[in-house]
């Protein structure tokens, strides 16, 4: 008997030990996200959520499960096309959302400009809509300049980034970008040439 009262307590004491282990386990990770990027679409597919998603220039897709734990920063309780998302995957699956937090993004429009001061930044001439002001900013995606790849002056972008980006803003930085034309439309106008150059930087077309 008091051998067995003792094996008791013993398997007691382990799986004390063990939910202890668990829970800080738990705690240690519950702030922790593999993926971060910003929603660009949503559709509907087979009756669950599918969320398109942007990082660096890559766009991937995430389905939202029954079971996926869902944390809002925002004031809504709902994911939109733009917002900023932190997420996991599950053990068994690259798309199934295990966790997620969905917080507002930003997102600006704007010419890509490459400049011969600076080769290795990419810099974006972008237009305040409510005066139609001109401004220009150098811009990175996690100091890592091949996102960039492929892209030419007069090129139009689209950048995410997770703070607003203002007229007076000089350098941003950001977690992704997305072509919405080439320059093939005109690329840079005289106007616009000139006022790169007042800010002391000459355009590097090539």
């Amino acid at each position: 008997m008091k051998i067995s009262k003792k094996i008791l307590i013993g398997i007691g004491v382990f799986l004390l030990l063990l939910l202890i282990t668990w829970g800080i386990c738990e705690t240690a990770g519950s702030n922790y996200y593999n993926y971060k990027g910003y929603v660009i679409d949503i559709v509907e597919e087979n009756g669950d959520t599918v969320i398109v998603t942007l990082s660096g220039n890559v766009e991937s897709r995430f389905t939202l499960k029954w079971y996926s734990g869902e944390k809002y920063k925002k004031d809504t309780q709902d994911i939109q096309i733009g917002d900023y998302i932190m997420l996991s995957t599950t053990q068994y699956s690259d798309t199934n959302i295990k966790k997620m937090s969905v917080d507002y993004g930003y997102s600006t429009d704007g010419k890509l400009v490459w400049i011969n001061e600076f080769t290795d930044r990419a810099y974006i001439l972008a237009t305040e809509p409510t005066t139609n002001l001109l401004y220009f900013f150098d811009f990175s995606i996690e100091n890592d300049i091949s996102n960039f790849d492929g892209l030419k002056t007069g090129d139009t972008v689209r950048v995410y980034h997770h703070y607003p980006i203002q007229v007076t803003t000089i350098t941003g930085i950001g977690s992704g970008v997305k072509l919405i034309s080439d320059n093939s439309n005109g690329g840079l106008t005289e106007d616009e040439i000139k006022f790169i150059e007042e800010k002391g930087y000459t355009v590097k077309f090539d």
